[in-house]
C-alpha cells in the first residue's frame, strides 16, 4: 500500500476561490449596510428633533413665557437655538437679551444627507406631504406658556416636520407633528 502524503495548508487556487467568494459577498453587503447608516444618522436627527420641540415645549410651561426653535440661516437642517422669547406674548423668532430673552439651549447642524421641511398638513381634508414643502415655512417653532404650539400671530400652530434622506427623499423620511396641544409625536410611514 501507498501512502501519500498531504500537505496541511491550502493551494493557491482553494486561496482565490476564498478571496472570490468574500468580495462577491461584500459587493452584495455594501449597499444595505449603506442604507442601514443612512437610516441610523436620521433616526438620530428626528430624536434631536423631537427632543429639542418637548424641551421647549417643556420650558414653556415652567418658565410661563414663550419658547421658541430658531432656526440658523432660516434653515432647520443647520442647527437651531431654543430660546425664551418674550416679544409681548407673541414670539417674534430672534433673540433679544435686552428684553430679557434667555438662550437655553444651541443644536448643531443635522446630518450632511438629512434635510428638514414642513409638511402640509393638520387641516381638515388635507394629507400629509411631504415632497412639496409649503408656500410659506414658519420662522420658529413657538410654545406659549400653556405648551400649545403657536406661530408668530399667535395662532395655534399645528403641522407637521418631515426629516428626509437626501438620496431617496421619496422613500427614506420621518415625520414628527405637532398636535392642538403642542406636543410632539411621531407619524407612522411606510419606510
Amino acid at each position: 500500500m501507498s501512502h501519500r502524503q498531504y500537505s496541511a495548508g491550502t493551494t493557491l487556487v482553494e486561496l482565490m476561490v476564498t478571496i472570490a467568494i468574500l468580495a462577491i459577498l461584500a459587493a452584495i453587503a455594501a449597499p444595505s449596510l449603506d442604507q442601514m447608516a443612512r437610516r441610523s444618522k436620521l433616526d438620530a436627527d428626528t430624536e434631536r428633533l423631537q427632543s429639542a420641540l418637548a424641551l421647549a415645549r417643556s420650558e414653556a410651561m415652567k418658565r410661563n413665557v414663550n419658547v421658541s426653535i430658531i432656526p440658523n440661516n432660516g434653515n432647520y437642517s443647520r442647527g437651531w437655538q431654543i430660546v425664551t422669547d418674550d416679544a409681548a406674548n407673541l414670539p417674534n423668532c430672534s433673540l433679544s437679551t435686552t428684553n430679557g430673552e434667555v438662550l437655553l439651549r444651541v443644536q448643531d447642524a443635522l446630518s450632511p444627507n438629512t434635510a428638514l421641511v414642513s409638511a402640509k398638513w393638520g387641516e381638515t381634508g388635507v394629507t400629509l406631504d411631504c415632497n412639496t414643502p409649503p408656500d410659506t415655512v414658519n420662522a420658529c417653532i413657538s410654545f406659549d406658556a400653556r405648551g400649545a404650539a403657536v406661530d408668530t400671530s399667535g395662532n395655534v400652530l399645528v403641522q407637521a416636520m418631515c426629516l428626509r434622506d437626501n438620496n431617496n427623499p421619496d422613500t427614506t423620511y420621518r415625520v414628527i407633528a405637532l398636535n392642538r396641544t403642542g406636543q410632539p409625536y411621531l407619524l407612522k410611514v411606510k419606510n
